[in-house]
């Protein structure tokens, strides 16, 4: 990731066994020369599938934290010293957790992390968010399926202050999670071969890009649906936005699957002046996997 407000690179990696989040900050703005500071948090179980996030509301101090979402039980949602490892000193990690999904047996909720120039509001909690079928998990009712959200406010000068507090869901169109079934398995064809291919149907897909252009924010994510009724995988992209003093809200969303083809593991980001551009994954019995 960039961390446009400190011009800084964050990589991460597993570590080769055990469970450990391996987290490097390059020490200046050049990721080549400049070096590097390492961390190895070792986590309560294994972090499966992070994704990762900057979250400060500061333009111009060491605050905030790196925001990571991983699959290690449940839910469970970090927050890395991000103020401290600008620096190069020793950094710890708060981590809580959210109920997990029923009808999934993975949990991957998805951080916010934001581009363009402008930080998020001051004091913004950090957003974490995940689709839910009210189908296949359990509701609440509502016209459509929803996104639930939930603010992650850190507090490093008192840890106990900190918390994961959901917030009001956001209804969005009727979706269909169940593509191929529930199951943690393959079902995407591709020629030539008895493989196939998985869906990754249990998460919003990196990154859940968060921009803050002023007069309003807005979140723009992905995430793939049974489009058809019969298996066929479709991107079902949104935007959400909030004017200021109001609620985050859906603006605009739409299921792309044009043909008979499989689309999936998408990305999607806005620009400075609202164009969305989406990318992903096709694939069928007759089209090669390809991006």
């Amino acid at each position: 990731l960039y961390d446009r407000q400190a011009e800084r690179w964050l990589l991460s990696e597993f570590a080769s066994s055990g469970n450990h989040l391996c987290v490097y900050v390059s020490q200046t703005s050049d990721p080549v020369t400049g070096g590097w500071y390492a961390y190895d948090f070792a986590t309560p179980s294994f972090p499966d599938y992070p994704k990762y996030a900057v979250w400060a509301t500061d333009l111009n101090s060491g605050d905030g934290s790196y925001v990571v979402t991983a699959n290690d039980g449940g839910p469970g949602v970090y927050a890395l010293d991000r103020g401290a490892m600008l620096v190069g000193d020793p950094a710890t990690f708060q981590k809580l957790t959210m109920p997990s999904l029923p009808g999934f047996s993975i949990q991957g909720p998805a951080p916010a992390d934001p581009d363009g120039p402008d930080a998020p509001p001051s004091g913004s909690p950090a957003i974490v968010m995940r689709h839910r079928d009210t189908e296949i998990h359990s509701g609440p009712s509502a016209p459509g399926d929803v996104l639930e959200m939930w603010l992650f406010d850190v507090d490093w000068l008192n840890t106990a202050n900190t918390t994961l507090t959901q917030a009001a869901d956001v209804d969005v169109s009727e979706f269909d999670s169940t593509v191929c079934g529930t199951s943690f398995v393959g079902c995407f064809p591709q020629p030539g071969s008895t493989t196939s291919l998985m869906p990754i149907r249990e998460v919003i897909m990196n990154r859940l890009q968060y921009y803050n252009h002023q007069e309003f924010e807005t979140l723009v994510g992905n995430f793939v649906v049974d489009a058809d009724g019969a298996n066929q995988g479709g991107v079902r992209w949104f935007e959400l936005r909030r004017e200021p003093g109001g609620e985050w809200a859906t603006r605009q969303e739409g299921t792309y699957a044009i043909d008979s083809d499989n689309r999936w593991m998408g990305s999607v980001a806005m620009d400075q002046t609202g164009n969305i551009a989406l990318a992903y994954n096709v694939t069928s019995s007759s089209t090669y996997p390809s991006l």
